[in-house]
């Protein structure tokens, strides 16, 4: 069994030995192997967050610059926007686009996602997003 905590050891070789010490015995930890699922959202938040980066630095280069960036960059957004279409359903490029380009207000603040039964639906992050697009195809799926 492993002495201590070391902070020249990885944070995993560092878990392993807290979880020994806390059972009493050596044990071994095995990482679980991504499946597709996985894969599909690590690249769709990837998609995601690049396309909110973009418009963040076009909106900034307007700003400071007086450039306008968006018949430069619609090439690139229909493109993207396809490739979405071509993998969701209307009902999940709705909620895309509200994430992407609805959910904030002129003054900037932003404006929450309100389902069916008037809840305020948690939606900050594109891991939120996918989950909620998740939810959607499960729900479909039971009907």
């Amino acid at each position: 069994m492993s002495k201590e905590f070391d902070p020249e050891k990885s944070h995993e070789e560092n878990v392993k030995i807290a979880i020994d010490k806390i059972l009493g015995e050596t044990t071994s930890l095995k990482k679980k192997k991504k499946n597709d699922s996985d894969h599909k959202k690590i690249i769709f938040k990837k998609i995601i967050e690049g396309i909110v980066t973009v418009e963040e630095r076009a909106i900034m280069i307007e700003e400071a610059f007086s450039i306008d960036l968006n018949k430069y960059n619609s090439l690139f957004f229909e493109i993207i926007d396809h490739f979405l279409k071509f993998n969701f359903n209307k009902d999940q490029i709705k909620l895309i686009d509200f994430y992407l380009y609805d959910r904030y207000s002129v003054n900037g603040s932003v404006l929450d996602l309100i389902d069916e039964k008037n809840n305020v639906v948690k939606l900050d992050t594109a891991d939120d997003l996918w989950h909620l697009i998740k939810g959607m195809e499960n729900n479909a799926k039971e009907k």
